[in-house]
């Protein structure tokens, strides 16, 4: 039983039924012959189609009445064998045929067709737009221009090929909506990938190469946010320990080799001598029994003159002085040498206060000098010899002849008459009255200076017991 043979009644806004044409559903107004367009599918459509003329069929009739009058048809009839007539005539269609003759031959040279087919194969000239047409589906289509080659839809631009207007840019593509890569990879071989304005743009390739890879930090680090920088943050958490066996800043590092000592190292790469190692500025040791020390070819005062130590300086090997040794003025013992002090690059060690000049040193020929007073508060031994106190001393006979002359400078002595001399120092003596003294050698006997001493000597004449004048026997000495 055909399945719409039955009695009832079958409704529905719209119907679909297989075209086997087509392999497609259509409405089955589609399929029906005969049904009128949907145009004139209304009795307001059919006025507007005769031009609401109630007499329209009555016009027509008149009008196909003075078609069918046989003078109009004789008339039209003649006009169309006279232009028969013409066009059959044995010359115009001998003119027509070579004309045509000569426009197939000349498309037929082999020189035209190639030129031709160049052209063809080189580009589409004066194309405007190239067009997709789908039944019952919008087209898209392409433009082409100059400028530009743009693929849009009917409303919006998709894609515009940029040209030799751009500039710079020629040769780019600018997509005005998203690019939809379904399944496949984006490669860019050669050239960047810009996000942004052209003057602003950020290069991907940039970006992720200056992006650190994500990593966990291990303590004692820590990872963090600043709210106020809007930063990942990297720190050290200061209630861990930090340990690393070498820490470097710039050419110098702290180095620990082992549990009993820590290095300060410097990168020798540089200079009048180069080793590209590391070699030690100092190392900080210890040890169990002696404790800490510290281990370094020179030590020297930064900011000032002078390097102090809180405490005595014990020198257990000795201390090799290359410029000057100072030690407090009030206290000595503060400078406590083992087993030697060496002053180098003179002739022995100095000692002298603060701001003074030197109080005694001792010579590299053993010798000690002392420069002011000596206060000797023990006893003073000499196994050598010492300077005499006297300038000049010494003993003369009643005929002026010297005896004995001692003191540090000589002397020579000159009878001016009987019973009176003039000694004559040497050398001057630096006092204006040099202090002397004088003794009689005979007994009962008086030696008297004749006016005062000078630098350069002095008078004397001798009295017996009687107090007369004689030539005896004397000596003098005259003090330093």
């Amino acid at each position: 039983m055909d399945a719409l043979s039955n009695s009832s009644t079958l409704r529905a806004d719209a119907v679909e039924v297989w075209d086997s044409n087509t392999n497609t559903y259509k409405e089955i107004q589609e399929l029906i012959v005969g049904l009128p367009p949907s145009t004139l599918n209304s009795i307001e459509l059919l006025a507007g189609a005769i031009g609401n003329d109630p007499n329209y069929f009555e016009t027509v009739a008149s009008g196909l009445t003075a078609k069918s009058d046989l003078d109009y048809v004789n008339t039209n009839f003649a006009t169309r064998d006279a232009t028969i007539a013409t066009k059959a005539a044995t010359s115009s269609l001998t003119s027509e045929l070579a004309t045509r003759d000569t426009a197939i031959a000349s498309k037929a040279a082999t020189s035209y067709v190639n030129s031709e087919l160049a052209t063809r194969d080189a580009r589409l000239d004066d194309v405007e737009r190239v067009v997709t047409v789908e039944p019952n589906v919008t087209f898209n289509y392409l433009e082409t221009g100059t400028d530009a080659l743009v693929i849009r839809g009917p409303n919006e631009i998709s894609a515009n090929f940029l040209g030799p207007s751009s500039g710079d840019l020629e040769g780019r593509v600018v997509f005005y909506k998203d690019l939809l890569l379904n399944g496949g990879d984006l490669l860019v071989p050669t050239g960047n990938i810009l996000l942004g304005p052209s003057n602003t743009a950020l290069n991907v390739a940039t970006e992720l190469a200056n992006r650190e890879p994500g990593f966990t930090a291990i303590s004692p680090l820590s990872k963090g946010f600043s709210f106020a920088t809007n930063e990942f943050q990297l720190k050290l958490d200061e209630a861990l320990p930090l340990k690393a066996s070498n820490f470097q800043t710039g050419k110098f590092r702290l180095s620990s080799p082992g549990d009993d000592s820590v290095r300060i190292q410097r990168f020798d790469d540089d200079g009048s001598i180069v080793t590209d190692a590391w070699q030690d500025v100092a190392m900080f040791q210890w040890d169990d029994t002696l404790g800490g020390s510290i281990l370094t070819d020179a030590i020297k005062a930064r900011t000032t003159a002078n390097i102090i130590f809180g405490d005595t300086a014990l020198m257990d090997a000795g201390a090799v002085v290359n410029g000057t040794l100072t030690a407090d003025n009030s206290n000595l013992q503060n400078i406590r040498g083992v087993d030697a002090i060496f002053a180098k690059g003179n002739t022995g060690i100095g000692f002298h206060p603060l701001d003074s000049s030197v109080a005694f040193e001792v010579q590299d020929t053993g010798n000690l000098i002392a420069h002011n007073n000596l206060n000797v508060l023990g006893n003073l031994t000499c196994s050598g010899t010492t300077p005499s106190p006297f300038w000049c001393a010494g003993a003369v006979t009643s005929t002026g002849v010297k005896s004995t002359s001692k003191g540090r400078v000589g002397y020579s002595v000159t009878q001016t008459s009987s019973g009176l001399w003039r000694v004559t120092f040497d050398t001057a003596h630096a006092d204006t009255v040099p202090i002397v003294t004088l003794g009689a050698i005979v007994p009962a006997s008086r030696c008297y200076m004749s006016g005062p001493a000078t630098s350069t000597g002095f008078s004397v004449y001798h009295r017996d017991y009687n107090y007369s004048i004689v030539n005896s026997d004397w000596n003098f000495q005259v003090l330093v």
